[in-house]
């Protein structure tokens, strides 16, 4: 549970140890605060941080170094992908992926599915520095309702999927089962790719193995990437799936001239010559995923909240 302490919001994390550790960030100013239909919705302002989003007292982002959460996400799948025009993103309602996908001048469509349009009208007022101006780009399609209603009904296929979720607790787990990565796989064009966060190898061990294993049974090729997002206080990691395209394949000069030809130029994280060496796994991540894991399912969910 988060302590108390004027002037602080702190938390927390999920980890195997939950009462070991916890952070805290100082209150300069409360932008907002209320509750959705789904959760309590904060926004403070920190000196260091910026504005900063919490949902249900977890810190979700921040204005410095969001990039660090939502690059890594996104861009290496936008990327892999040789032409990636539909897009697909589940969750994601602080705008933040969006904005990352609509980078790319080879989008037609980007379709975003989030079940709070709190968290988007929040967003919008506190967030612009995240999201910028991705909500009214005409190529945007927001869809307020469920995710993965949404992947069962859809006869679409997108060649990219994004799901930026929540951690796996609470409704959240049922869009982290081997039967919901089978339907996203199902709404993919053939060359698609899905990108997806899969928790803290360090801290959330076993959360990150029964992840990684349940992508490995639905899709051929899973690459991972570990990095640092400070406003975590934790290294967290980033997953790409894909029944053909492999990242690891693709040389850094292929990567590069995608990203000429795009016309991107202001990414802070990615970098052509930084992957697809970063889904090369490291020695701790190797062990991991030697280790024993079951797959998550619809009737035996991965939850956080039990195995923390």
């Amino acid at each position: 549970m988060p302590f108390k302490l004027e002037g602080y919001v702190s938390e927390v994390p999920f980890s195997d140890t939950p009462d070991a550790y916890g952070h805290f960030m100082k209150v300069d100013n409360v932008l907002f605060e209320g509750r959705s239909e789904y959760q309590k919705i904060l926004v403070i302002n920190n000196s260091k941080f910026g504005n900063v989003l919490i949902l249900d007292g977890f810190f979700q982002l921040s204005e410095l170094d969001e990039h660090l959460y939502h690059e890594p996400l996104v861009q290496p799948a936008m990327f892999s992908h040789p032409n990636p025009k539909n897009v697909l993103i589940i969750g994601g309602g602080d705008g933040g992926a969006l904005e990352e996908v609509l980078k790319h001048n080879t989008v037609e469509r980007a379709v975003m599915v989030e079940l709070d349009n709190g968290v988007v009208n929040v967003s919008k007022k506190y967030l612009r520095s995240v999201c910028g101006d991705a909500f009214s780009d005409k190529r945007t399609e927001l869809i307020i309702g469920d995710g993965r209603k949404f992947i069962e009904q859809t006869e679409e296929k997108f060649d990219v999927v994004v799901i930026d979720l929540t951690d796996p607790f609470g409704p959240a787990r049922l869009l982290y089962t081997k039967e919901f990565y089978t339907l996203v796989s199902k709404v993919l064009t053939k060359k698609g790719v899905v990108a997806l966060h899969t928790e803290s190898p360090l801290l959330i061990p076993t959360a990150f193995k029964v992840i990684v294993k349940t992508l490995k049974s639905v899709f051929m090729h899973v690459n991972v990437h570990v990095g640092f997002v400070n406003t975590y206080a934790m290294s967290w990691s980033f997953a790409n799936a894909s029944n053909s395209i492999d990242i690891r394949k693709i040389s850094p000069r292929e990567l590069g001239k995608r990203e000429r030809k795009r016309g991107i130029e202001n990414l802070k994280y990615y970098a052509p010559e930084f992957y697809p060496g970063a889904f090369e796994a490291t020695n701790h991540t190797k062990e991991l995923l030697k280790q024993d894991a079951r797959i998550s399912t619809d009737k035996n969910p991965l939850d956080v909240g039990v195995i923390a």
